[in-house]
């Protein structure tokens, strides 16, 4: 087994490559973009996934309270980066949805994005390559799961 400490040097080597290149891009599409705390940028990232949600969903995709969710969302919409709108059938139900701009961005980032990560797999064979993204689904799952935990247990907005 690999120790520890070299897939520790690893990740971290491999971490702020990708966050330089990160913000280089970023501030390649807008400038603003890049002024996201990362908190603010995992929740945007969430309901860009999610395309669109309520309330109970987003908080539950990002691991806060329904309380905490609301305060979030009421930030957001102040600032532009969310649209709410009303359920056709059901009035009491709103969803939001990333402003245009904000969903253009990250259609931009995600295509910048897949070319880095062919970058980074270029002379790497097939098998090779599905191995390490069946282990970076598990890993995201993981780190998934400790963020929830953490912000269940108090570390939250």
């Amino acid at each position: 087994m690999v120790p520890m400490n070299s897939i520790t040097r690893d990740f971290l080597e491999l971490y702020d490559k990708v966050n330089a290149l990160h913000r280089r891009r970023c501030l390649s599409i807008h400038p603003e973009f890049c002024t996201l705390s990362i908190d603010d940028d995992y929740y945007l990232d969430t309901l860009y996934n999610m395309k669109k949600a309520n309330l109970g969903d987003f908080a539950s995709a990002i691991g806060v309270t329904k309380p905490g969710v609301t305060k979030i969302v009421r930030r957001f919409l102040e600032k532009g980066y969310l649209v709410k709108t009303q359920s056709e059938t059901d009035r009491r139900l709103f969803y939001i949805t990333l402003a245009p701009e904000w969903q253009a961005y990250f259609d931009r980032l995600y295509a910048l994005y897949d070319e880095v990560i062919r970058d980074l797999l270029q002379g790497l064979d097939e098998e090779t390559i599905d191995t390490f993204a069946d282990s970076l689904h598990r890993i995201a799952a993981n780190a998934r799961r400790i963020v929830h935990a953490e912000e269940r247990d108090g570390v939250e907005e």
